[in-house]
C-alpha cells in the first residue's frame, strides 16, 4: 500500500500507522518501464510496464480512499455529484481505468514519469528524487498570458516580484555539535566537487552522485 495504515487493516485515528515501503508495485512498474526506455532488457515492454504501473497505482489509491474512509468513495449519504455519485459511492471500475490510459497511452520516458508524478502526489520526496533522475518533468518559467505546455511541467518558482528562482537539488545540511571538525571536512570535501557549490546551503547544488 501507498501509505493507508500499512495495509494492517481499517484506519482507526488510535491505531493508525504511516509507514511507506521501501519501493511499492508501482512505483517498481513505472521504473521498469524507464529502464526498458532507456534500452535495458526488463522482459516486457517499456508500454507494458507502464500500463501494469498505471493500472497498480489506480487501484493502490482507490483502496487507500475506502480504507481513509473518503466519505465519496465510502458513503450513499455523501452530497451527489451528477454523474459521479448519481448510484452511491463513486466507484473507479476497470473500464475507467482502460479510458484513462486509452487518452493518456504511453508515448516516451516523460510520459512514463508523467504518470509517475500524479502516482507520488502524497510523497512529494520521492517525485522530487524522480526530477532529479530524469529531468521530467520539465521545469519551465511559466509568465502571466503565455500558453501553458501540453504535457505535464513543473512551473519555476519566482519571488513576489517575479523574479525566477531555482528548483532546489538537495537540502541544506543541518548544523551539529559533535563532530564539527570531521562536519567541516567533509563540507570541504564536497565544496571541491564539480557542482556542489561555494557552501553547503547552495540548494541549487549537487550532491557528487547528482549528474547532469
Amino acid at each position: 500500500m501507498n501509505s493507508s495504515n500499512d495495509g494492517d487493516g481499517d484506519v482507526f485515528d488510535w491505531k493508525i500507522k504511516q509507514r511507506r515501503p521501501i519501493i511499492t508495485y508501482p512505483e517498481q512498474c513505472f521504473t521498469l518501464a524507464y529502464l526498458t526506455a532507456e534500452g535495458v532488457s526488463t522482459g516486457k515492454t517499456a508500454e507494458e510496464w507502464y500500463n501494469l504501473g498505471v493500472k497498480a497505482a489506480i487501484d493502490e489509491l482507490r483502496l487507500d480512499a475506502q480504507r481513509y474512509k473518503i466519505q465519496i468513495a465510502t458513503s450513499a449519504s455523501f452530497p451527489k455529484i451528477t454523474g459521479l455519485t448519481d448510484n452511491g459511492p463513486y466507484q473507479i471500475t476497470d473500464d475507467m481505468i482502460d479510458d484513462y490510459l486509452a487518452a493518456n497511452p504511453y508515448v516516451d520516458k516523460e510520459s512514463i514519469v508523467a504518470q509517475a508524478w500524479v502516482y507520488f502526489y502524497t510523497h512529494a520526496e520521492e517525485m522530487w528524487g524522480w526530477w532529479k533522475l530524469t529531468g521530467y518533468p520539465t521545469v519551465v518559467p511559466v509568465q502571466y498570458g503565455t500558453a501553458l505546455p501540453t504535457k505535464a511541467y513543473f512551473v519555476q518558482p519566482q519571488t513576489a516580484e517575479q523574479d525566477l528562482l531555482t528548483w532546489p537539488r538537495r537540502c541544506v545540511l543541518p548544523g551539529q555539535v559533535e563532530n564539527t571538525s570531521n562536519r567541516l571536512n567533509a563540507v570541504d570535501a564536497l565544496i571541491a566537487t564539480e557542482g556542489y557549490g561555494s557552501n553547503e546551503n547552495v540548494t541549487s547544488g549537487r550532491i557528487w552522485w547528482d549528474k547532469e
